[in-house]
């Protein structure tokens, strides 16, 4: 994720699925370019992937706002990239109280399309489905119904086992 920051719902998301999956014995490493100090022993700064990735990883991207590492990680060889598509806020809300952070959400609706060529795409509602569908062409790989609806709720770490296996 971009930012991981505690009390924040995609920096809180991205924490809870962290501590799953390390509790369930997965290997995995957590990367943000903006992310509480508190959090320094975990969270790698993003500049590492580069460095560390290797073809049998698989990228799980959580996409919320604009992201000037994204194109740099689609390049990257994963051997599976995995786009998870929390919505970004309306620019128009925030134009009168925050004009920066609004330039920044109207950036993050023009980087929609490099969503496609995660090879998995999934949001936290239909709604964000459809919102995210409607910035692919016709020659898009996904329709609104590739897309997977995963509402963002963890299983207790005991059912996590067991769903371990599944695609």
């Amino acid at each position: 994720s971009r930012n991981v920051f505690l009390k924040d719902a995609v920096g809180n998301f991205c924490l809870e699925l962290y501590r799953a999956l390390k509790q369930n014995d997965i290997p995995v490493a957590l990367y943000a370019e903006q992310f509480d100090l508190s959090l320094n022993d975990f969270v790698r700064r993003v500049d590492l992937v580069s460095e560390e990735a290797t073809t049998r990883d698989q990228l799980l991207y959580f996409s919320s706002t604009y992201d000037p590492a994204l194109e740099k990680l689609l390049l990257l060889p994963f051997s599976r990239r995995v786009a998870y598509f929390h919505g970004i806020t309306p620019p128009e809300l925030l134009q009168v109280f925050d004009p920066e952070l609004s330039m920044t959400c109207r950036r993050a609706y023009k980087q929609l399309p490099s969503l496609q060529e995660f090879d998995v795409l999934a949001t936290n509602s239909r709604a964000s489905a459809d919102f995210l569908a409607s910035f692919f062409g016709e020659d898009s790989p996904f329709s609104v119904d590739d897309i997977r609806v995963i509402p963002p709720r963890l299983l207790p770490p005991v059912a996590l086992v067991e769903f371990s296996g599944a695609s």
